[in-house]
Parts: structure tokens; sequence; C-alpha cells
């Protein structure tokens, strides 16, 4: 399990800040940036990146938005990686079947 979330060609980047304006901030200074905000509430951001992504960075552009309460680097869950599979496969079905 831990090899297949290892594998996972993307990571989570879960930032808990002290306040929902120093959360804001991080939002606009990631803007433009590969990475995908997938959620965002209050003083606590969740954002899709590339596996190869630098946390040091990450952190370090956290840190200048506010204070950081907690920050999190890690691959998605397995559930997650599932439903990507699923809807991958799903794709590939459906393009067979157009071909």
């Amino acid at each position: 399990v831990e090899d297949l979330r290892a594998g996972a060609p993307s990571r989570h980047c879960t930032v808990l800040f002290g306040a929902a304006t120093e959360a804001d901030r991080f939002v606009e200074s990631l803007a433009g940036d590969p990475a995908r905000l997938v959620e965002q509430n209050g003083p606590r951001v969740l954002f899709d990146v590339a596996r190869n992504s630098d946390p040091t960075r990450l952190m370090a552009t956290a840190n200048e938005a506010g204070e950081v309460r907690s920050f999190l680097f890690e691959p998605p869950g397995l559930e997650e990686l599932f439903l990507d599979l699923v809807e991958a496969s799903g794709r590939e079905t459906a393009v067979e079947e157009l071909a």
C-alpha cells in the first residue's frame, strides 16, 4: 500500500494557518503555480501538487503568508488513488468504444 501511495503522481499539501486571511494570502501567492486548490475551509487549505514539488518552497511560501500552525506534504490516500484508477479506466473504455 505504501509503495502504491509513494508512486502516485501527485502529493497533497495541507496547511492550517492562524487565520483565514492568511490562508487567502497563501492561495493568492500560488496563483499561476501548477498547484491545484482542492479545498479551502477558513484557515485550512488543501492543494494537489506534483510529486516532484519542493515542500521546502511551499513551506516558505506558507510562512510568508502568515502563521503556519500545521503543514503536511503527503501522497494521496488509498481511496483517492482507487477512484483515480476507476476514472482513468472509464476514460479508456470510452475511447475504445469510439474507435
